[in-house]
């Protein structure tokens, strides 16, 4: 249940700030449609590149020390933009930001897992439809309170997503025991 929930908020959080980002500048009056559509390209742009950075830092950190670093500067990057949301030069940051973090981040908790917990085709199964109910949820979320309270909650509620992220992998830490097939020899 906990790496379901991790699953959700990752992708809840890459599916937020990818299919928001537009709008978000547009209804701030920080971009032109054209300028907005640059943006949203940058954040997919530098998602596609923090996969590939991502391969040659894999072989040289524990996915545990991966994964934080990802939360941390996800949360960063995009908790710059709650701190300057007039900027266009610090929402391009953030947006860059969040993308190069983001992107490892689903690969690498299938890594952490796998010394984890036994993987099965079923607990398989359960880590995607945690994920694809983040992709659907948190966006969903984002919506209905960029409506009511503002464009400003997208920025909101991918920070608490991202919150969310590091309390539920602190918790998976501190309580699913190394898989004994995968243990280290001392």
């Amino acid at each position: 249940v906990l790496v379901g929930a991790c699953f959700f908020v990752f992708v809840g959080a890459e599916v937020g700030i990818g299919g928001w980002i537009y709008t978000y500048a547009i209804k701030q009056n920080l971009a032109t449609e054209t300028s907005a559509a640059y943006l949203t390209s940058g954040f997919w742009g530098a998602f596609t590149l923090g996969r590939l950075i991502a391969i040659p830092i894999s072989s040289k950190l524990r996915p545990q020390a991966m994964l934080l670093t990802d939360i941390l500067g996800a949360a960063l990057s995009i908790g710059l933009i709650l701190l300057f949301p007039t900027s266009l030069t610090v929402v391009w940051i953030g947006t860059l930001g969040a993308g190069l973090f983001i992107a490892s981040m689903f690969a690498t908790l299938l890594t952490f897992v796998e010394s984890r917990v036994y993987l099965t085709a079923r607990t398989t199964g359960w880590f995607f439809v945690g994920s694809s109910l983040g992709g659907m949820t948190i966006p969903w979320i984002i919506g209905q309170l960029f409506e009511s309270a503002g464009p400003q909650m997208t920025m909101v509620v991918v920070f608490v997503d991202l919150t969310l992220a590091l309390l539920f992998f602190l918790t998976l830490l501190k309580y699913a025991p190394v898989w004994a097939p995968y243990k280290k020899e001392a």
